[in-house]
């Protein structure tokens, strides 16, 4: 059967092939399957925080809070058979019997950022490991003698922000019951192995866990009229408070396993809290199934944090975003980003962007060393605008239209006596010669 996999990417991406106002498709078909990463433009940064700090997580079906990603796998009939949350995963690989699909961040390491796929079944969606500070390279093999010669692997082991850890997926190993366990890979000149049983994933502790999980044995985590729910997904745990009605109300927490702990295990109930093993990343409240008041999230990999307002539900008020070296400033209404968007980098502003109801409409600037290095006016996602773009010393270097926010028009470019020295026309942001524009 012919699937084809599509990904509904909110987050713009700049990889992108081929584009049109609102949003943009990049084509990763391999094998038997179509695949497709396609990103909207109107209110990315609010569909992005509207996902964080909420209680879905990747591999999620999602439902009425739009996720950043959203994979959908179809077969050749055009069926749908698979609608999920997922992170950006850009490179793909196909089994030549077209049974599995590999789905991967060929150079960054982000959690769940390998995801492999049986017969349109998610069959893992695991980590890196960033237990390690060095970089351990799996033993290299020959590709006809990796699945018989076991006993020479050494598993990846990947530390945060290695520029480029994967070439190529070329084959899936398969067990004797016929189960994938892993996957081959080269890098370089080089072939390795893949193993997923060496990513740890909380359902491997799901047997040995009640409702107290995370419990603080001082206090209950719910009132007394309310039900204590949790849950497990992947490498994630969540836990809350229900009705009897089975709305949410009150506190909501998201964990994840500590990945700089290398145990495999078993955790105990009255150890999970005390072992360390899991870090709190995500927190706020609840009234009557929506969320209310301050969110607040952690990322313990860049060592950042955050927090979010919301009122009736919904993105209201500011949302920030901060670590040692800069601070994200977000203004929210009902769930759109409204108002002036700032970006601080040691203290110094280095971009500001006016969005009304989600789009960019009004000025947008870039600075460097508090110096303007490019200035904007962009009337939305499907608007004309206009961007000027300046030298280090301060000379306009070019001046660009645009229609939304790709270019789309002419670009002139300037001597430093504003004498014209070339231009160059764009038609949604592809370059055409002059002869073959529309203008």
């Amino acid at each position: 059967m012919k699937y084809a996999v599509v990904v509904l990417a909110w987050l713009v991406s700049q990889s992108a092939v081929s584009e049109d106002l609102l949003r943009t498709v990049k084509d990763l078909s391999s094998g038997k399957y179509t695949i497709q990463l396609i990103s909207e433009r109107k209110n990315d940064w609010g569909r992005y925080l509207d996902f964080k700090y909420s209680d879905q997580s990747f591999g999620d079906k999602p439902a009425t809070i739009p996720s950043d990603f959203i994979l959908i796998l179809r077969n050749n009939e055009n069926q749908q058979e698979v609608q999920l949350a997922a992170p950006n995963l850009n490179e793909s690989f196909v089994s030549e019997d077209g049974r599995f699909v590999v789905l991967y961040d060929q150079l960054k390491s982000f959690e769940t950022a390998i995801w492999v796929f049986d017969q349109g079944r998610l069959v893992f969606n695991g980590l890196k490991d960033h237990s390690k500070s060095d970089i351990s390279m799996s033993t290299p093999v020959k590709l006809d003698e990796a699945e018989t010669n076991q006993e020479e692997k050494v598993f990846i082991k990947l530390s945060c922000g290695f520029p480029g850890w994967i070439d190529s997926v070329e084959k899936i190993l398969v067990d004797e019951n016929n189960n994938s366990y892993g996957f081959i890979y080269t890098r370089g000149d080089e072939a390795k192995i893949f193993e997923f049983s060496e990513f740890s994933r909380l359902e491997s502790y799901t047997r040995q866990q009640s409702e107290y999980y995370l419990n603080d044995s001082s206090y209950p985590f719910c009132a007394n009229n309310l039900q204590l729910k949790t849950r497990i997904w992947g490498i994630e745990y969540s836990r809350w408070c229900a009705d009897l009605a089975g709305r949410k109300q009150g506190p909501f927490e998201k964990w994840t396993l500590n990945k700089n702990l290398e145990s495999h295990s078993a955790i105990s109930e009255d150890t999970l809290l005390a072992s360390k093993r899991f870090l709190k990343v995500l927190d706020g409240q609840y009234k009557d199934d929506t969320r209310i008041g301050i969110w607040t999230s952690n990322n313990y990999h860049n060592e950042s944090s955050g927090y979010c307002e919301f009122k009736d539900g919904h993105l209201n008020g500011y949302c920030q975003e901060a670590d040692k070296e800069y601070r994200i400033e977000i203004p929210m209404l009902n769930g759109f980003v409204d108002g002036t968007y700032e970006f601080w980098e040691n203290n110094l502003l280095t971009e500001s962007c006016r969005y009304i109801h989600g789009e960019k409409n009004g000025r947008c600037i870039e600075y460097s060393e508090s110096k303007i290095t490019r200035d904007c006016l962009f009337r939305g996602v499907e608007g004309k605008g206009e961007c000027t773009e300046y030298t280090n010393d301060g000379f306009i270097d070019n001046i660009c239209e645009y229609k939304g926010y790709l270019l789309h028009g002419r670009c002139t470019f300037f001597d430093r006596n504003l004498s014209i020295k070339s231009t160059q026309q764009y038609e949604l942001d592809e370059y055409i010669d002059e002869d073959e524009s529309s203008y």
